[in-house]
């Protein structure tokens, strides 16, 4: 049994040599956001309730902002974990793109979708 119901992770990692990456694609935002929307809904603390938190690179920074989803114990490798299928774009603005990521992550979430088709409905969402 985990200590937390799900542990999602955001990948915030900023490459040395300014290349494309989560950082440079919102990523931060979007994980500020989530993490508050938790909060705000008591979703996120100790044990038994949801963790976010972040994380260094994932390797998958052609898919735009990564967010990786374990609802159990974590996993000894990234991709045996949840992971939504991003959507790379050209960021003009970054405003709205949380409240989006996090509507996009409900509607499935409250629908009783599993957690990648959630993560995928966010990423789609947030990457508008």
């Amino acid at each position: 049994m985990s200590y937390y119901k799900r542990h999602v992770f955001f990948c915030l990692n900023q490459r040395e040599d300014g290349g494309e990456c989560c950082a440079t694609t919102n990523a931060e935002a979007l994980f500020e956001h989530a993490k508050d929307k938790a909060k705000a809904l008591d979703l996120h603390g100790k044990q038994g309730k949801n963790r976010i938190n972040r994380a260094g690179c994932l390797n998958r920074c052609e898919h735009g902002p990564v967010c990786v989803v374990y609802p159990d114990a974590i996993p000894d490798a990234l991709d045996k974990g949840i992971v939504g299928t991003g959507f790379p774009i050209e960021v003009y603005n970054v405003l709205g793109a949380g409240d989006s990521f996090m509507s996009g992550f409900l509607r499935g979430w409250l629908r009783g979708e599993d957690h990648a088709t959630s993560a995928t409905w966010a990423n789609a969402c947030g990457a508008f």
